[in-house]
């Protein structure tokens, strides 16, 4: 591999061409078979409308299909998971899971996975966290999966009218209307001033104000499968398995694998600012992955060449456009006046009041969110 060959340009023909689900994608291109599955009812009436198939719509539709409520699920992107991204075994996104989190246990233990012990209070999802958005995505699918899940269905604008939410949507056939009278938001808070006519809605008049104050963090992955020797594991602390090498800025993960190897997930983090006037996120000028390595190098005794990684070890969440960083920070709650209409509700981590910007953060949301649907 080049080591010219930059984390964007991978973006483009690695990972994303891996999805579980990738035949969402392909039978998205086929605009008679779209008309058929959906029945041209494009006004979902009392059915609800997901936009965003990361966790937190993932876990929605599942909640809502446990009790037969109808929906439909629409993602932007050709994948579904959001910011849980898995390879090799190791992860991208979310990585380590406290053992508090009732909601990730009882997902785990319904859907028989596999877990790995990091450490005293924290442990790890056997082949990724992405086991964990996969097992949601098949148990959703049912029978006929195309009826209630879509993937590069972009939301592009959203308004009332005639007492309903008319959407628009860019897919692959052209632009798509539809209609209804309940929705469940959970893009990405970066996001939100790309969808026309959102921030202008009454429901989201806060949000302007709520986006000055918050935080983007990015985090550009190099992830290590190594000999568990010479002390490999303690490089993380004992009792989390997780450090700061760096100024804040360099981290590492380590999790105890068999055969005696450890995987290594090194994070490298940078602040992200929101553009006051447009909302937009302003990526950094983000070191690039042999820079990153060579970082890696002075702190370790790991001695990684960036030319022998796989293309799959490494990752940079700024480059994914439709989220574009890792995390979204507020150290401001989010006003008591919203979420107040039970027909429109915005979530995700970000807004959970307890275990916020954690993925049982996201599934608390989406569990309290289901409860109004129902």
């Amino acid at each position: 591999m080049s080591s010219e060959r930059t984390r964007r340009d991978f973006l483009k023909t690695g990972l994303f061409g891996l999805s579980s689900m990738a035949a969402f994608s392909a039978l998205s291109a086929c605009s008679t078979l779209d008309e058929y599955i959906f029945d041209d009812q494009f006004d979902l009436k009392d059915q609800v409308l997901i936009v965003g198939g990361g966790i937190s719509g993932l876990y929605l539709a599942y909640k809502l299909r446990q009790t037969r409520t109808e929906f439909r699920l629409l993602e932007g992107s050709n994948y579904f998971g959001g910011r849980v991204r898995s390879a090799q075994g190791l992860d991208f996104g979310a990585s380590l899971f406290d053992r508090s989190d009732v909601h990730m246990q009882q997902l785990i233990k319904e859907f028989n996975l596999t877990t790995i012990s990091v450490s005293k209070d924290h442990f790890a999802i056997s082949g990724g966290a992405e086991m964990v958005s996969q097992a949601l995505q098949n148990r959703i699918a049912g029978l006929m999966p195309y009826r209630s899940l879509r993937l590069r269905w972009k939301l592009v604008s959203i308004r009332v009218k005639d007492n309903k939410y008319e959407t628009v949507f860019e897919t692959p056939n052209g632009r798509r209307t539809m209609h209804c009278r309940k929705i469940a938001l959970t893009l990405p808070p970066g996001q939100w001033s790309a969808v026309n006519g959102l921030l202008d809605l009454p429901e989201m008049l806060w949000a302007r104000d709520w986006l000055t104050t918050l935080t983007p963090e990015n985090i550009t992955k190099v992830n290590v499968v190594a000999p568990n020797t010479g002390g490999v594991m303690s490089l993380a602390n004992k009792k989390t398995r997780s450090a700061i090498l760096d100024k804040d800025s360099l981290a590492v993960v380590a999790k105890p694998l068999k055969n005696n190897q450890v995987g290594l997930e090194f994070e490298y983090i940078t602040k992200q600012v929101l553009n006051p006037s447009t909302f937009k996120i302003e990526s950094p000028n983000n070191l690039e992955i042999e820079k990153i390595v060579d970082l890696i190098n002075a702190k370790t005794k790991l001695g990684l060449s960036f030319k022998k990684l796989n293309s799959d070890s490494f990752f940079d969440w700024s480059s994914v456009g439709l989220i574009q960083s890792a995390y979204f920070k507020n150290d401001r709650p989010l006003p008591g006046n919203v979420n107040k209409n039970p027909h429109f509700q915005v979530f995700g981590d970000y807004s959970a009041s307890k275990k916020a910007h954690t993925v049982e953060g996201a599934l608390l949301e989406a569990d309290r969110v289901s409860s109004l649907f129902v």
